[in-house]
């Protein structure tokens, strides 16, 4: 079975964009307005377990995802398309990115849980994998992620959205993903266009002091941007910066 997506735009230039961890395609409802419909075609994914992909079972694990992700774009285009992975769908691209090279035309990293894995101590995994049934615990991991600085009702609103977007198989699966996968050994140079996008009211481990030394490492051809008025959500925090970054980028290196 192919994944469920939604398509927006009919231009000339393909970009396959991926959700996080707390979110489906609705992620980036608040940005189509805003993007170049004639110029770009984008397939707003689900993987498995989420949105239209939610009846989808799985392993919920890099490799599934990886490969239900490059059969997607060889049936729907077989050329080389854009990737936009957020958060933990940035580990999925990065994936794709060592594996299917011929199919990418440049990544855009967004708030990314790099290769190596995202390391958290036992106390915070725990909370995590809490956090998939206990809407409290869930909130303050939202609120964390974009600086504590957001209102009550749109930390509500983002919860909904998080429990509409998947099943909690889903949730819970994909945290092993995101915290004991760990590929950074087959990155070996990876020639192609990444932008890393962070927020600046993120979390520690998605800044870019972070981040910055892993990429450079494994993406050569790598530049790192902030959005400043954003936490982990900059689709959803700063919707018209995001697409403008994002755009300007595939344009550079189509």
């Amino acid at each position: 079975m192919m994944l469920g997506y939604k398509i927006h735009g009919e231009g000339s230039e393909k970009v396959v964009v991926m959700h996080e961890w707390l979110g489906d395609h609705n992620n980036y409802t608040n940005l189509l307005p805003y993007l170049d419909q004639e110029a770009f075609t984008y397939i707003f994914v689900d993987l498995r377990g989420y949105g239209f992909s939610r009846k989808l079972d799985g392993k919920f694990t890099v490799h599934e995802a990886t490969s239900d992700i490059i059969s997607l774009i060889e049936k729907l285009f077989n050329e080389k398309v854009h990737l936009v992975g957020h958060s933990m769908s940035a580990m999925v691209a990065q994936r794709i990115c060592v594996d299917r090279p011929d199919l990418i035309h440049s990544l855009v990293a967004v708030t990314p849980v790099p290769g190596c894995g995202l390391k958290l101590d036992d106390s915070d995994l725990k909370e995590l994998r809490k956090s998939v049934t206990d809407d409290d615990i869930a909130r303050a991991l939202i609120d964390n992620r974009t600086g504590n600085r957001l209102s009550a009702n749109w930390i509500d609103y983002k919860l909904k959205k998080a429990k509409d977007a998947s099943v909690q198989a889903a949730r819970l699966g994909y945290i092993e993903m995101f915290t004991e996968t760990d590929f950074a050994d087959e990155m070996h140079h990876v020639d192609l266009p990444l932008l890393v996008l962070t927020g600046e009211h993120d979390l520690p481990h998605f800044r870019r002091e972070t981040l910055e030394g892993f990429f450079k490492k494994h993406f050569p051809f790598s530049r790192m941007v902030l959005c400043k008025n954003a936490g982990h959500y900059p689709m959803l925090e700063a919707p018209i910066f995001f697409a403008s970054v994002i755009e300007k980028f595939f344009r550079e290196n189509s």
